[in-house]
């Protein structure tokens, strides 16, 4: 993708699931390509909707970058500005409001010539991990393994195999890294509990 388009960084983003998801979206700042992170856009911003629904600011930012390394080098001793974060930080003493200074390796898109964004299916390719495991609990480890589960059973199904409904079954990446190649080994197959093909 990036060669083909000669970008000198992209990333890989997906449609948010919703105005409150704490993921940072893609955004043109004073005309320049970069993320606002969800604490900086605001309630009003992150709700604003296209004629057809959708959300406006609806890129979000799944982490998977790509850069040259002639672009790096380039924008390496480059001066960032610091995003400003208000949050509950621990101590020794209990928790206490504080302030964070925060910079992002994504801070250099600004100052790309051609940056390039590429839309993947969330459900293939991205489960957030923000807390840890709890009930109720959004964007932990459980709920990206489950999600993984979830898409090597599609998969697994797609080549042929039958996976019970409560059934952990994981695909190595050393076997397939997209659900190609999997129907000669599991055509045929049954998974009934926890395995890994």
């Amino acid at each position: 993708f990036c060669v083909t388009r000669d970008a000198d960084c992209a990333a890989k983003c997906s449609a948010k699931a919703g105005p409150e998801e704490k993921v940072g979206v893609f955004a043109l700042k004073d005309g320049r390509s970069g993320v606002v992170e969800y604490s900086e856009i605001g309630p009003a911003r992150a709700e604003l909707r296209n004629s057809d629904g959708s959300l406006t600011y609806n890129e979000g930012n799944i982490a998977i970058h790509a850069y040259t390394v002639a672009f790096l080098r380039a924008v390496a001793e480059r001066e960032l500005i610091y995003h400003v974060a208000h949050k509950t930080i621990a101590t020794v003493d209990g928790p206490v409001a504080g302030v964070k200074l925060e910079a992002f390796i994504f801070d250099v898109f600004q100052f790309a010539s051609n940056f390039q964004l590429l839309r993947v299916d969330r459900a293939a390719e991205f489960s957030g991990v923000k807390n840890a495991d709890g009930p109720g609990k959004t964007d932990t480890p459980s709920t990206a393994r489950a999600a993984l589960y979830r898409l090597h059973r599609r998969w697994l199904e797609a080549a042929g195999a039958t996976v019970a409904p409560d059934a952990e079954v994981e695909v190595s990446p050393l076997l397939s890294y997209a659900g190609e190649g999997l129907t000669a080994r599991c055509a045929g197959a049954a998974f009934a509990e926890r395995a890994e093909v």
